[in-house]
């Protein structure tokens, strides 16, 4: 196999409609409107994590995952502060879904946000290899903003709505739809085939779908060819994904040159309801190759910062 062998570390998170019907997002307090770096660190998967206090003990080391729609608990880390139980939910991984029970967080704290009553699925850290991770319970609403370069991560409030947004020359911004968190673009191609984008913090590499693929082929038989590479999930499972290489990807004004990507049918299309159409999902992979890149969910908004023009490119 190839280099992709090496990211088959893959995480993703998701829960069922009824799931989250049930359990409403957690209430924000204390919202500071001013914009906080935190120090960020390096996992052993190469994954920026950030300091989080659980009910004013830790820090745990936190994921944010913006391709979750609930944050989740490691299960060492929940049975240490003997958090109270709550019922049983469904999380969908990559290959498999499975029962998790929930604990009661009455805070959940990180840079200057606080997180009021979270009810979070707890999963064994055998197969999140982190104290947990932030989903879009927690972080939707805000402005997250991954700075590579300074190996930082600011949360703050979105910045305010103003009729004209200053984009500097260094960088491109990307206008994303969406409800409850689920940012997308639409103005995305994928050698001439229109696709469905949207950042995956939460994933290593970057993964289309087979409706992606069916297109690509339509165009080129050659894109049927290629190796494949294991993904595996939070729930213990793994699915096998076809490798291709694509010339030119096109998100809004950006354009991505000679990209790798894994072709697999992943619940996470399906629970964002993207299944049936061409999309992908750009992993740390592409976003690495930034200085800076930032998610703002009030403005519902990309912004990229260059690190070199010869990395992405204005088309």
């Amino acid at each position: 196999m190839s280099s992709f062998d090496a990211i088959s570390r893959r995480r993703i998170l998701g829960c069922g409609v009824a799931s989250l019907a049930a359990f409403p997002l957690g209430a924000r307090a204390g919202l500071d409107p001013t914009p906080r770096d935190i120090a960020g660190t390096r996992d052993a998967a190469n994954r920026l994590s950030i300091p989080v206090t659980i009910d004013g003990r830790g820090p745990f080391h936190f994921v944010i995952d913006t391709g979750a729609d609930r944050s989740v608990l490691a299960d060492d880390v929940a049975a240490a502060l003997r958090l109270a139980s709550g019922s049983t939910v469904s999380v969908q991984g990559i290959a498999r879904s499975v029962d998790a029970s929930t604990v009661h967080v009455s805070s959940l704290e990180f840079g200057h946000q606080n997180i009021a009553r979270l009810e979070t699925p707890v999963l064994p850290r055998a197969w999140l290899g982190a104290d947990g991770y932030l989903g879009l319970d927690a972080i939707n609403g805000l402005r997250v903003a991954f700075d590579f370069k300074r190996q930082s991560l600011s949360v703050s409030e979105p910045h305010q709505l103003q009729m004209f947004r200053i984009v500097r020359p260094d960088e491109s911004v990307v206008r994303a739809g969406g409800n409850a968190g689920r940012l997308r673009s639409v103005d995305c191609h994928v050698d001439g085939i229109r696709a469905c984008a949207f950042i995956d913090s939460g994933a290593e590499i970057s993964v289309g779908n087979r409706a992606l693929l069916r297109g690509l082929v339509a165009s080129d038989a050659a894109y049927a060819t290629g190796e494949t590479a294991e993904l595996t999930g939070v729930t213990g499972g793994s699915v096998s994904g076809r490798v291709t290489r694509v010339d030119r990807v096109h998100v809004g004004g950006l354009e991505f040159s000679d990209t790798g990507l894994v072709i697999a049918d992943l619940q996470i299309f399906d629970l964002w309801d993207l299944a049936e159409r061409p999309a992908l999902f750009i992993g740390m992979d592409v976003l690495r190759q930034f200085s800076r890149v930032v998610v703002d969910y009030g403005r519902k908004e990309y912004r990229f910062e260059f690190a070199s023009l010869a990395v992405a490119s204005l088309s």
